[in-house]
């Protein structure tokens, strides 16, 4: 009894044991889903052109002293005035390195797409005292005085053929 008048004054139930209360669950509302915006489309990287100028068709004649060069530059895209492009020769002669570097101007002005020949005699100044066993030739791009021109191409010359790269 004291039990029942216990839960009455407590409750409020009159006595009678009741359930405990629990709290109405909340009702379910139907949710609204975003619509998931498509992921943006990629931004394509532009892929590097190349160089603005672009060396090829080396072609190296031995002379007495010096070696004839003759080579194609296509002028592929814009170039600064004033752009030289560089040449350096290093030849192995007997079992000394002779190295040469020269300048050739007129890049700037080539028109678009439209290769032109150009010629130089390389070592013609200091002579060579023989025909060397082999010899590199390094092609860069740049303005006279400029601390480091863009390297363009490099040729291996090597028992008479000419292939792409330098000698190993």
């Amino acid at each position: 009894m004291h039990r029942t008048l216990l839960l009455a004054l407590l409750c409020g139930c009159g006595g009678k044991e009741v359930a405990p209360a629990t709290p109405p669950a909340a009702p379910v509302e139907a949710k609204e889903t975003a619509k998931a915006e498509p992921p943006p489309e990629p931004v394509a990287k532009k892929e590097p052109e190349g160089p603005p100028l672009v060396v090829e068709k080396l072609t190296v004649t031995p002379n007495k002293k010096s070696l004839d060069l003759a080579w194609d530059v296509t002028r592929k895209s814009e170039v600064a005035a004033g752009t030289i492009l560089f040449v350096q020769s290093v030849c192995k002669v007997g079992y000394t390195t002779k190295t040469e570097d020269e300048t050739v101007s007129g890049v700037d002005t080539l028109a678009v797409n439209s290769p032109r020949a150009f010629k130089l005699p390389a070592f013609a100044s200091v002579g060579l005292p023989s025909e060397p066993t082999w010899c590199t030739f390094h092609f860069a791009q740049g303005a006279k005085g400029a601390p480091s021109p863009t390297r363009l191409a490099s040729f291996c010359w090597k028992k008479g053929a000419v292939t792409d790269g330098a000698c190993s």
